[in-house]
C-alpha cells in the first residue's frame, strides 16, 4: 500500500465503480450473516455457511449448549467440540479447500505454530474461484479480511477474471493472502491514505475502541472495526462491516465499540491448551479488568470512536494493470511486490536510525518513543 495524491477524471470515475461493486459486495456479506443470526434456531443448517467472526460463533454454540447440559451430542456440542479440538476460534477457518493455513515456528506470537486468520490460496488455484468458495460453508475471519474480500471482488470485477487471476495467480511463492494487513503483494492495489484527508465513499477506515480495551479482552476481538464509508455525506456518514448493520452511523458504531468493551471476557475459553502458558501475564490483567463497566464517555475520553486509519484503492496501479497486456499482468505483480517489501525495508531502516540517533544524543526512552512515532505515522 502505498501514498497517492490527487486524481483524475478517469480515476474518479474508476474509484466510484470500484467503490460501489465493494459496498455491495460487503453489504452481502452482512445481510447474510445478519440472517443467519436471526434464523439459526429455526434452521440449524443456517449454521453451516457464512462469514463470521470467531468469538461470536463460539459463543453463539456455548449458549444454546448451556441452555441443555443434560443433552449429549447435540448438534451444538458436537460442533463446539470439533471447533474447540481443532482450535479453529483461536486460529481462524475457512471451509473451502482453496485455502490453507501457513506453519511457522513457535514464539509469543505464534504460540501454536501456526498464523491467526491468514489464508493462503494453495497452488494452482485460481484465485477468483479462491474468492468465491470462501462463500461457501463456514469461515471465521474479522471485519479487516471482511473489507478486503469486498475490495478483491470490485477489483476483479474491474480488471475482469483473467487479468485478476493473472495479476494474483502468477507467483506461487506470493499467493493471495486473505489477511488485512500492509505492504503485502496481496495488498498492493490498495493504499494508505492520511487520516486528516476528506472522507470519501468506498474508503476503508478503521474506527478505534477504547485504549483499556485490549487490557480487559485480550483476544483483541473488538479492538476496533475495519469499515467500508457508505455515504460520506458530511455529518451523515454511514459505515458498515462484519460486526456492523448496513448503514451504521459514527453514533450506532461507538455503541457497538462500548457494548464490546462491556462484554465478559472470552479469556481462555477459545485458546488451545498448548498455547495457554503464553498467556499468563494476559490472564492476570484481565482478570483486574473483567468487571470494569465504562460509559460512552468514558469511551470517547480513551480514546474510543476514533478514526485512526484510512485505505482506499490505488487506482494508479489499477488502472497501469487494467491497460497492461495479460502477458504484462505477472511483470506488474513483481514489481508491485517489490515496491511494497522496499517500503517496509526502508521504513524499518528509518525507525532504526532515529532510535540510534536519539540513544545517542538523549536516552533510550526518547530514542524508542521516536521510532514509534515514526512507524505510527510513517
Amino acid at each position: 500500500m502505498s501514498v497517492s495524491k490527487t486524481y483524475s477524471v478517469e480515476e474518479l470515475a474508476s474509484l466510484d465503480r470500484l467503490s460501489t461493486v465493494a459496498i455491495q459486495n460487503i453489504s452481502e456479506i452482512v445481510t447474510d450473516r445478519a440472517r443467519r443470526i436471526e434464523g439459526y434456531r429455526q434452521d440449524q443448517k443456517l449454521l453451516n455457511g457464512g462469514i463470521w467472526y470467531a468469538n461470536e460463533y463460539f459463543k453463539l454454540l456455548r449458549e444454546e449448549v448451556q441452555k441443555k447440559p443434560l443433552e449429549k451430542k447435540s448438534f451444538y456440542q458436537e460442533r463446539l467440540k470439533t471447533f474447540l479440538k481443532e482450535g479453529s476460534f483461536y486460529h481462524g477457518y475457512v471451509y473451502s479447500k482453496d485455502f490453507q493455513m501457513r506453519k511457522v515456528n513457535v514464539s509469543p506470537r505464534t504460540p501454536t505454530g501456526v498464523l491467526q486468520n491468514s489464508y493462503f490460496v494453495k497452488d494452482g488455484v485460481k484465485s477468483s474461484d479462491a474468492l468465491k468458495n470462501m462463500r461457501k460453508g463456514v469461515t471465521f475471519t474479522g471485519c479487516g479480511e471482511t473489507c478486503m474480500l469486498g475490495y478483491l471482488e470490485a477489483i476483479k470485477e474491474f480488471l475482469g477474471v483473467e487479468k485478476f487471476d493473472k495479476f494474483f495467480s502468477s507467483n506461487p511463492q506470493e499467493p493471495l493472502i486473505i489477511q488485512f494487513a500492509y505492504h503485502q503483494p496481496s495488498t498492493s492495489l490498495f493504499e494508505i491514505k492520511e487520516t486528516n484527508e476528506p472522507l470519501r465513499k468506498g474508503q476503508i477506515v478503521y474506527i478505534l475502541n477504547s485504549k483499556m480495551y485490549s487490557k480487559k479482552h485480550f483476544n483483541g476481538e473488538a479492538t476496533g472495526f475495519f469499515c467500508i464509508c457508505c455515504d460520506d455525506t458530511p455529518g451523515k456518514e454511514t459505515f458498515t462491516s462484519l460486526g456492523l448493520p448496513i448503514r451504521a452511523t459514527r453514533e450506532s458504531i461507538n455503541q457497538t465499540l462500548l457494548s464490546e468493551f462491556n462484554e465478559e471476557p472470552i479469556g481462555l475459553d477459545i485458546i488451545p491448551e498448548e498455547a495457554t502458558p503464553f498467556f499468563k501475564e494476559e490472564v492476570a490483567q484481565s482478570q483486574k479488568f473483567k468487571d470494569c463497566q465504562i460509559t460512552i464517555e468514558e469511551l470517547k475520553k480513551q480514546g474510543g470512536g476514533k478514526i485512526v486509519g484510512k485505505v482506499d484503492f490505488n487506482i494508479q496501479r489499477i488502472l497501469q494493470l487494467k491497460n497492461s497486456s495479460l502477458d504484462q499482468a505477472p511483470i506488474l505483480f513483481n514489481q508491485f511486490a517489490a515496491e511494497e517489501k522496499e517500503f517496509v525495508i526502508k521504513r524499518i531502516a528509518r525507525i532504526k536510525r532515529i532510535a540510534m540517533i536519539a540513544i545517542g544524543s538523549t536516552t533510550i526512552v526518547l530514542g524508542y518513543f521516536l521510532a514509534k512515532m515514526v512507524q505510527k505515522f510513517g
